[in-house]
């Protein structure tokens, strides 16, 4: 199950919440507005290189795929959170 392929996290920032998972290789985060269920940004950062991460490749064309596999993981895994999202989606673009 993809849940179990990461851990997956959630991160309150304004009127946004931030949707995390982490691989052994990548962090995907989905900022997602509260009220309209919008993604709003979204980061990737390759931990294959150590444990710190800075630079976000999230909007870079050459990581498009990671993202959209990640985002379709990320959304296979949010099990865990569907009671606190009852009855809003989010929306994916």
């Amino acid at each position: 199950q993809a849940w179990k392929q990461a851990a997956f996290s959630q991160y309150p920032r304004g009127p946004k919440m931030g949707y995390s998972m982490r691989s052994e290789k990548w962090r995907y985060t989905e900022w997602v507005v509260r009220k309209t269920g919008q993604i709003a940004e979204r980061e990737l950062y390759d931990h294959s290189e150590g444990p710190v991460a800075s630079v976000n490749l999230a909007a870079q064309p050459e990581h498009a795929k990671t993202v959209r596999d990640l985002s379709a993981m990320l959304a296979k895994g949010q099990g865990w959170q569907k009671m606190q999202q009852a009855g809003r989606r989010i929306v994916r673009q």
